[in-house]
């Protein structure tokens, strides 16, 4: 397979697939260039589901004695702290001796103990087949139809992945070690399509908790450890490519994120690396058409079909990243489309090992794909929030502002609300955010038609408390103290809404829509100052306070924006004229707030 999609590959051996014209990022030494390199990666033989269990046959076949003093060995090993090796290793080969698990045993005991056991080697060199034998352990315990949830714990799968991807490159070994080694990653093999592959249908939810566990180890920073994940990633998907049927799942919910991760190391300048993900890529292709086409979707037939011809066309796709984005994004639903979303954006951060051009290039075929359907919003909104300040990348950046238009656009709601909850303070990366929100007209005008929502809220939802029909008592003091505590909290939510708006009012690029909604964000600013400072007023008369606007109070706030308002609608003579009348101070007192409203009225 491996050669058929090296007749896609370019012409330069050591040039990965799909890389970028716009930039040649630097070439880094590698240790799979060393003249002593040796084979890390293994091809075991074709796994089987009904493939008897690694053990000798001749296992099921013991006496009932000898299966009796396995347990009982079994069983004082678990209640003991023996540290010695050959103890350890007869614990594991006791486990490999039975045929069954007495109702009795403690299951997840039992497998506490081989993660233990796992946990407790060394990673700085690899001198005996004690995880070779723990693994063959967890295998012979898929057999014996122990839940698998216990087997698929992820603390045991990371322990496992940790303490073998760990070891020194294949390189720096001596050569016993170099073969012990491939012997125990041939056995990590087995064990995980043996995992999937319990019963007589692989299991999908066993895959995807595999898959979560193994993808972050692809963006480690030490090559030979992405080099043993992507390894293991494309050995597990060719495997589940060949298969016919699955157990059942409403949804395979790793898709997205194995694509982005796949997609992002084949631009590794590492050989081994780019061809491994080049031919994980094309598995996941036929893995996701097989899955695709037994789902209850609309488009099954259409799945069924791509099926088909993907058997005489199998390494079309595979020319460059834009071709891989487009043509799985086609089929992406929305919740994948996102995932593969996040993945690019952190490819695209300064502290990535990944090509970032290649990451952005991600991100803009991603937006590009025809009738693009996105799902789980605020989780994007956050992520920009979290990793904006750790791309530095112009072109990166540019993407990461078209992304947040398109979102803006057209969740404005979702988006508005979930920004203003990312930064009670406005920081710098939220006024960031909002600058880029409003850095095009027709999206401008969605953000601002939310924000002056979010402003008459507070007031709408005061009224609607302060209104009761005749004869309905008042409200208990437990009643009012939730009241006055809801109050307070939607004050605080949308006092943010008053900072997002100040820093958009500064913008020379969003004048023209704001001159258009004036008088929506006028009246709005002002039933906004109005009901903050009779807040304030209310709540500085019960505490025993004087009514004087702090510095930095929410009313002097408000006014500020206010007055930044008028200015960016053009009406700079107001500003002026309302401070020499002193009709900003008027308005935030509650007693002469009156006047400052029909000062500003004129």
């Amino acid at each position: 397979m491996l050669n058929l999609m090296a007749e896609e590959a370019p012409k330069d051996p050591s040039k990965p697939i799909g890389a970028c014209e716009e930039t040649k990022p630097p070439q880094r030494k590698s240790w799979q260039k060393s003249p002593q390199q040796k084979q890390e990666l293994c091809v075991p033989q074709p796994f089987r589901a009904d493939s008897p269990s690694p053990c000798n046959a001749s296992c099921f076949m013991r006496p009932d004695s000898e299966e009796k003093e396995a347990l009982e060995y079994i069983n004082a090993f678990l209640t003991s702290n023996e540290q010695d090796e050959a103890k350890k290793l007869k614990f594991l080969d006791s486990i490999s001796t039975l045929s069954s698990l007495p109702a009795f045993m403690g299951k997840a005991l039992l497998v506490e103990k081989i993660k233990e056991l796992i946990d407790h080697e060394s990673v700085d060199s690899l001198t005996g087949v004690m995880r070779q034998q723990a693994m063959l352990a967890i295998m012979k315990l898929s057999k014996m139809k122990l839940p698998w949830l216990v087997l698929t714990r992820p603390s045991l799968l990371a322990t496992c992945f940790s303490s073998i991807f760990s070891l020194p490159p294949a390189h720096t070994m001596e050569e016993v070690e170099a073969a012990l080694c491939t012997k125990t990653l041939k056995t990590m093999d087995e064990m995980l399509k043996a995992l999937v592959c319990e019963d007589q249908e692989p299991n999908l939810l066993v895959l995807q908790i595999i898959l979560k566990v193994l993808l972050p180890w692809t963006t480690s920073k030490e090559v030979h450890e992405r080099l043993r994940a992507v390894g293991r990633i494309t050995w597990l998907m060719e495997f589940m490519g060949s298969q016919c049927k699955f157990q059942e799942v409403e949804e395979f919910s790793v898709l997205g994120q194995l694509v982005g991760c796949l997609t992002l190391c084949c631009a590794e300048q590492e050989q081994e690396i780019w061809q491994l993900a080049v031919e994980g890529l094309h598995h996941v292709y036929s893995f996701m058409l097989q899955l695709k086409s037994k789902m209850p979707v609309n488009h099954g037939a259409e799945y069924r079909q791509l099926l088909h011809d993907s058997q005489t066309e199998r390494a079309f796709w595979v020319t460059n990243i834009s071709n891989i984005t487009s043509i799985f994004g086609e089929y992406f639903d929305t919740s994948e489309c996102m995932d593969f979303l996040l993945v690019a954006i952190k490819g695209m951060r300064d502290s990535s090992i990944h090509d970032a051009l290649t990451a952005r290039n991600m991100l803009h075929m991603i937006l590009e794909v025809p009738g693009l359907s996105l799902g789980r919003v605020s989780e994007a909104v956050k992520n920009i929030h979290n990793h904006l300040d750790s791309i530095s990348t112009p072109l990166a950046r540019q993407e990461l502002r078209r992304a947040l238009l398109l979102l803006g656009y057209r969740f404005s709601k979702e988006v508005v609300g979930t920004l203003l909850g990312c930064s009670l303070s406005c920081d710098s990366v939220a006024a960031e955010m909002w600058k880029m929100l409003t850095s095009q007209p027709k999206t401008t005008r969605k953000i601002l038609g939310e924000l002056v929502s979010m402003l008459q809220e507070p007031a709408r939802r005061q009224h609607q408390l302060s209104e009761r029909p005749a004869g309905v008592p008042p409200l208990a003091v437990s009643d009012q103290t939730g009241v006055q505590r809801q109050l307070k909290r939607l004050t605080e939510v949308y006092l943010q809404a008053t900072r997002a708006l100040y820093e958009i009012f500064q913008e020379q690029a969003c004048r023209q829509e704001v001159k258009e909604l004036f008088p929506q964000l006028y009246i709005s600013l002002l039933f906004h100052i109005t009901y903050t400072v009779q807040y304030t007023a209310s709540h500085e008369k019960e505490h025993n306070q004087e009514d004087t606007p702090t510095p930095l109070s929410p009313v002097r706030f408000a006014v500020k924006v206010m007055k930044v308002l008028l200015r960016c609608a053009g009406y700079k003579d107001q500003v002026t004229f309302m401070m020499k009348q002193g009709g900003w101070d008027l308005l935030m007192r509650s007693d002469t707030h009156h006047k400052g409203v029909c000062l500003l009225a004129r």
